[in-house]
């Protein structure tokens, strides 16, 4: 029997990754004006939310998978909207060989994270790479990656990614960051040369994009979502990413391995059995959206817990 209570405001993390090559400037700029539609979602909800943004360029030293937001990290508030639209617009300076997947990684990584826990006043305090961030010893990207908080990768390039890593690689990196279990509190999403979800290339009035396989298979294999940036609006796509990221847990993962025929779903006190499903290989119960329960409601799931056989020995 595995109870809980479902929440709202749940805490997020967003990093954006940006390319910053020469033909992006319509595009972030088209991200910036859009932004009320994406956090529509946690103003609704509360959300404790975080917003990191950096560039595809992995050639400077200066970008390199660190944070180029304004202030470094951008959370709730009555500047908001305008911190994010400054710091979203990062320039068409970078390099053409975008390794967004590489920057990902790197800024999710030691020694971009690292927190020493060693006080400073100053970076001549700390031992290098570690910088002084917020009176403390460590990576320049310390404080984003929080424990506690869902992860939401958002990619936004007209080209390919061209990291070295293969594909396997950085989709393994970015689901051990919360866990393989864990799979609704991680998602990337692609804002690339894609089609109706497919990557296929598109044309738009600002220019051709390539059609982004590898963030394409990145996205679709953290259930993300995938969006087309010749798309002249970019409102829609970012509410849905919004929506995802900021609105009402449908994952709920049960702590013994479950028989799938014995599992009994109970949403305040009255048992239903339709609305949801049993996915056995993240050993949880996932309701559709239109019945997902609203904040506050108890769910209760019962059910038969598996045996596993011992080997014996020969």
């Amino acid at each position: 029997r595995d109870e809980f209570i479902q929440e709202s405001g749940q805490k997020v993390d967003v990093l954006f990754v940006v390319d910053n090559s020469g033909s992006m400037s319509e595009e972030q700029r088209n991200l910036a004006a859009n932004f009320a539609q994406f956090i529509s979602g946690a103003t609704q909800f509360s959300n404790d939310y975080q917003l990191g943004v950096i560039t595809t360029d992995m050639q400077d030293d200066e970008d390199a998978g660190r944070l180029r937001s304004t202030p470094r990290i951008i959370t709730r508030g009555p500047n908001v909207e305008v911190n994010f639209s400054d710091s979203i617009e990062v320039g068409t300076g970078g390099s053409g060989t975008e390794q967004g997947l590489a920057a990902a990684q790197a800024a999710l990584s030691d020694p971009l994270i690292a927190n020493t826990g060693i006080s400073c006043s100053a970076s001549s305090d700390c031992i290098e790479p570690d910088r002084c961030i917020n009176g403390s010893c460590g990576g320049e990207n310390s404080g984003f990656l929080r424990e506690s908080a869902a992860l939401e990768i958002v990619f936004v390039s007209d080209e390919d990614d061209q990291s070295q890593g293969t594909l396997d690689f950085y989709v393994d990196f970015f689901k051990s960051i919360k866990g393989f279990r864990n799979e609704s509190r991680m998602h990337a999403h692609a804002i690339v040369g894609a089609e109706n979800g497919q990557a296929r290339g598109c044309s738009s009035d600002d220019g051709d994009a390539s059609a982004g396989e590898r963030y394409v298979d990145v996205a679709n294999r953290t259930n993300g979502g995938v969006y087309s940036i010749c798309n002249g609006d970019f409102g829609a796509p970012l509410q849905e990413i919004g929506n995802r990221a900021f609105g009402l847990p449908v994952q709920f993962f049960l702590t013994r391995p479950a028989v799938a025929s014995s599992i009994t779903v109970t949403v305040n006190g009255v048992v239903t059995t339709s609305g949801w499903n049993y996915d056995e290989e993240s050993n949880s119960v996932i309701f559709d959206e239109a019945t997902v329960p609203q904040a506050g409601d108890q769910i209760i799931i019962e059910y038969e817990a598996r045996c596993f056989q011992r080997s014996s020995s020969p």
